[in-house]
């Protein structure tokens, strides 16, 4: 299976690597408002610091609450707005350096740790191509601890990063909002049921009155 995945019979041209899919028969309540609310703040760049500036926002929520599944969400709806799309995992240094290395052989740029590049290295190559491209989203996912660490790892230039997190500690310095991830409430979810499986829910329903 190759890393740059598109839906079957999609005619879009975004080029998307790591990106995990939706298993077939998942079943999810559509968080539209919050995809459309995070948009705008990927969208929104700080006039001060000009349009070339790349956006950083920082979707956090307890843990659980549904935040990957919420950027999983917002590529689906708005993959259009980007030429590219990476998904690497933030949960350590490890693991984002990891992601950035798998990147360059993606990108068949893997010619930099044949000739024994350092880790480090690839992924300061790696940042740099993606200043120089245009319309990107980096998304990592499920970061840990002190976000300033994140620094080294962040595009500056031309795209937009999406960082989940915990916490919203941050100060990157940079074109940074925040964005918080809230539960569903109970209302919402039953409606979704009813309107997905409402034969399931009034079977449910009785089965509890009873």
């Amino acid at each position: 299976m190759s890393d740059e995945l598109q839906a079957p019979g999609s005619t879009n041209t975004t080029r998307e690597f790591f990106v995990p899919a939706f298993p077939p028969d998942h079943r999810r309540v559509p968080r539209h408002n919050d995809c459309d609310n995070l948009h705008r703040l990927l969208s929104d760049h700080d006039p001060g610091q000009g349009k070339d500036v790349a956006r950083v926002v920082l979707l956090t929520g307890p843990a659980g609450v549904g935040k990957t599944w919420l950027a999983l969400q917002y590529i689906e709806q708005h993959r259009q707005a980007y030429d590219l799309v990476v998904w690497i995992d933030g949960f350590s240094t490890f693991h984002l350096t990891h992601g950035f290395v798998q990147l360059a052989t993606a990108l068949s740029m893997g010619h930099l740790s044949k000739y024994n590049e350092p880790a480090p290295a690839i992924v300061e190559h790696m940042i740099n191509h993606l200043n120089s491209q245009h319309k990107w989203l980096l998304v990592l996912d499920g970061c840990q601890g002190d976000l300033r660490g994140l620094s080294k790892f962040l595009p500056t230039l031309r795209g937009s990063v999406l960082v989940s997190c915990i916490t919203s500690v941050a100060g990157f310095g940079v074109n940074e909002a925040e964005y918080t991830c809230r539960p569903l409430s109970e209302e919402r979810v039953r409606k979704y049921l009813q309107e997905e499986m409402p034969h399931r829910v009034d079977t449910e329903a009785a089965a509890i009155k009873d």
